[in-house]
């Protein structure tokens, strides 16, 4: 019989506790201490916290664009919360095959586990959870081009983040609004998105999405022909993203900057 005055049980509950929190602000670390935490449960037979540990480990996974490897933790996690019958848990997981699906290009398959989790969040009452759902609806749709559908979706997750002020669901949901404003080339509404969502990514030390935001408040700077503004914001995202290992994200702030210094180059020479 597990005892919560058991030290082992404790450390586990310790580090998925951490490992959640920074889960988005620092997600190599939660990975680590997911994968710990993770051990000792498995090693105490510690059910819940072998859940916990596992369901973090597919959303860093996630973060790093290891699908397979975040799929089987994520299989494993909803198998023990669906022994424990955690509800919480089991939206959680589905949110994260959604995200996955997506990825993969499969988005009916996304948009029904996103369905799953939403629906399970609003019978527990789980807004913040209720409000990530809504927001991966919104990207989902967005990639079917089904952008009134999208923006649907983001405008309801963000009035729920704003409820619950959770800055997770706040921040995704206005650099996505500011995505629409950005294709639809309103780039003076799309910056102002974007500005918001860099300022909560900032504060609450997301280096990940502060990098993100910087990619797109540099395209509409040079969309809008500022061109120092562009050069000067890629450079930053540059630096981060350097910082941080985000091959794929470096490319684009290098096409940034290249792309408007060649163009600053002819307009100097005219």
């Amino acid at each position: 019989m597990q005892q919560k005055t058991n030290p082992r049980i404790n450390k586990v509950d310790a580090l998925n506790t951490d490992a959640w929190i920074m889960r988005v602000s620092d997600s190599a670390a939660a990975l680590e201490l997911s994968k710990e935490a993770a051990t000792i449960a498995k090693s105490i037979n510690y059910t819940r916290g072998t859940a916990e540990a596992l369901r973090t480990l597919g959303f860093t996974y996630i973060r790093i664009s290891k699908h397979k490897e975040a799929l089987q933790y994520l299989q494993e996690a909803l198998t023990l919360f669906e022994i424990l019958n955690d509800d919480f848990g089991k939206s959680d997981v589905f949110e994260y095959f959604g995200i996955v699906e997506r990825s993969l290009g499969n988005y009916e398959n996304s948009l029904s586990n996103l369905f799953k989790s939403l629906e399970l969040r609003q019978n527990i009452n789980y807004k913040e959870g209720e409000s990530l759902s809504l927001y991966h609806l919104g990207v989902t749709y967005k990639y079917l081009g089904d952008y009134n559908q999208a923006l649907d979706f983001f405008l309801k997750s963000l009035a729920i983040a704003n409820e619950a002020d959770d800055w997770i669901s706040k921040s995704y949901c206005l650099n996505n609004i500011g995505l629409i404003y950005f294709e639809s080339e309103d780039y003076n509404t799309a910056l102002d998105y974007f500005n918001q969502s860099l300022v909560l990514r900032h504060n609450a030390g997301d280096e990940w999405g502060e990098a993100g935001c910087l990619d797109n408040i540099g395209l509409c700077y040079f969309k809008t022909v500022q061109l120092d503004a562009a050069i000067d914001t890629a450079g930053k995202a540059l630096r981060l993203q350097k910082k941080l290992g985000i091959v794929r994200a470096k490319v684009i702030a290098l096409c940034i900057l290249v792309i408007s210094l060649s163009k600053k180059i002819i307009i100097m020479r005219r």
